[in-house]
């Protein structure tokens, strides 16, 4: 199965920035047997309001978007940005990036024409970063007694503190009830928590290392299972679950587009496959346009 980021032409992330081809000695000779991902690894992905995909590579240090007329990738935060160990993106209205920083424990922001600030600064193990309807932002850590807090566009503003004593969450979403969805990824739950009050409930249960919970369009849970490689929907008013799709493990994120079409990250292989809306099946035709 190829996924979206093996079609089209294919540079390591280190030719991005120098000529690293190898040199044979004489009598040599050297062959390309596996082309280089054009990813580093794929942790967060987000859809920018002008359509374009953004990739966030933690391995890789760099922040990529692919635009997916073109299959065309271009670098938005490189080796040589302030930005480090990007985890995970989310937009405001405006389409100004907010990223988690999970190694250097801060929350970066990037603005539409690419000026990079600081949000928050200290907070070890950033994981997961939402924007909800109203524009509020929240973000979890990867850890045990981690935290889920409100930031502010305002770095002298603190994060405020909704849940303490939160273990190993992970990517995360403000559900169409307001409240934050977020998960224990070794446990398999998904909490649902009110962002004012702190009131935090057990919703779903019995996954797999959950890795992200999301909202499809038709406002179901959406929960990615790193172990088993299943994309599942949850109805949360009559529990009935369905399977989103089937892939590999080591799935990471996943995102909608407008049409509906899910796109899941895997953070192990750097792919970024599609499927239909709707359907358990790789989107093929619209998957390898642009090549």
């Amino acid at each position: 199965m190829r996924s979206l980021l093996e079609a089209g032409p294919q540079t390591s992330r280190y030719e991005m920035y120098r000529d690293v081809r190898p040199i044979c000695v004489p009598g040599w000779q050297l062959d390309t047997v596996h082309s280089p991902a054009r990813t580093f690894g794929s942790c967060g992905i987000q859809f920018e309001p002008n359509g374009r995909l953004w990739i966030t590579e933690l391995v890789g240090n760099q922040i990529s978007s692919w635009d997916p007329r073109t299959d065309r990738l271009r670098i938005e935060s490189g080796l040589d940005s302030p930005i480090h160990t990007p985890d995970d993106v989310a937009f405001d209205s405006a389409g100004t990036a907010y990223i988690t920083t999970m190694h250097d424990g801060n929350v970066m922001g990037i603005c539409p024409g690419g000026e990079v600030f600081t949000v928050a600064e200290e907070r070890p193990e950033n994981n997961g970063v939402t924007v909800g309807p109203s524009g509020r932002i929240f973000v979890d850590q990867m850890r045990p007694g981690g935290q889920l807090v409100e930031i502010y566009r305002d770095p002298a503003r603190k994060p405020r503190v909704i849940l303490p004593e939160l273990d190993w969450a992970n990517a995360l979403e403000q559900g169409p009830d307001g409240r934050v969805y977020l998960q224990h990824f070794f446990e398999g739950y998904v909490l649902a928590v009110d962002p004012d009050s702190g009131e935090a409930e057990r919703v779903a249960e019995g996954f797999d290392l959950i890795s992200a919970v999301r909202f499809d369009p038709r406002g179901r849970l959406v929960v990615l299972e790193s172990g088993s490689g299943a994309v599942t929907a949850v109805d949360l008013s009559t529990g009935e679950r369905s399977r989103l799709a089937t892939s590999v493990q080591g799935l990471d994120n996943c995102a909608f587009d407008a049409a509906g079409c899910l796109y899941v990250s895997h953070y192990t292989s750097g792919r970024i496959v599609r499927f239909e809306a709707g359907l358990d099946r790789v989107d093929r035709e619209r998957r390898c346009s642009g090549r």
